[in-house]
């Protein structure tokens, strides 16, 4: 009995030994939780290629392939190119839905990278307008690491001069942190 008695000693500061090992070995959280930002966000863009394709199943149901360009002006003073390509299903008349990839890129060639998607439902008398949400999906340079959501509406701005693109703004709010 005297044997056994050692042997759990032994095996109870081992086991202690080791949990203290493996927890010191873990990554030790920051003191600060990551800040989070909120960020307004307008972009003007324009359709710079599109794909529509008649579906099979009746009439005034098309699919389109979409991609659009432009500038986006945060709230806080900073700019970034707007890269946007996305997928549509739409009925005419009734509306459609959308997913989508949008890249902002900076003076500095750091991006931000979302995927959302977003439903216009029209209403008789009234301009169309797309209401989205997305995920922010990751970034480079000051932006790696980032992880974050958007909300955001879509309408169609002005009417194109002759020969002209139909130019869009969207207004969005982008809520994020950064490692």
């Amino acid at each position: 009995m005297n044997r056994i008695q050692p042997t759990l000693i032994g095996m109870w500061l081992g086991m202690t030994f080791l949990a203290v090992t493996v927890w010191s070995a873990l990554p030790v959280a920051d003191a600060q939780a990551a800040k989070t930002t909120t960020v307004k966000v307008k972009t003007i863009h324009q359709i710079m290629a599109r794909q529509l394709i008649p579906a099979s199943d009746g009439r005034g149901h098309f699919i389109g392939f979409l991609r659009r360009q432009g500038k986006a002006i945060f709230a806080d003073g900073r700019t970034a190119k707007y890269d946007n390509t996305h997928f549509m299903d739409a009925w005419r008349g009734r509306g459609a839905t959308f997913k989508g990839y949008t890249t902002f890129t900076f003076q500095d060639g750091s991006k931000i990278f979302l995927t959302w998607t977003s439903k216009v439902t029209l209403v008789p008398g009234k301009r169309p307008i797309s209401h989205g949400r997305g995920v922010i999906t990751g970034g480079t340079g000051k932006y790696q690491g980032i992880k974050g959501k958007a909300v955001f509406s879509v309408g169609r701005e002005k009417k194109p001069a002759a020969g002209g693109r139909p130019v869009s703004v969207a207004h969005a709010v982008l809520k994020y942190t950064l490692p």
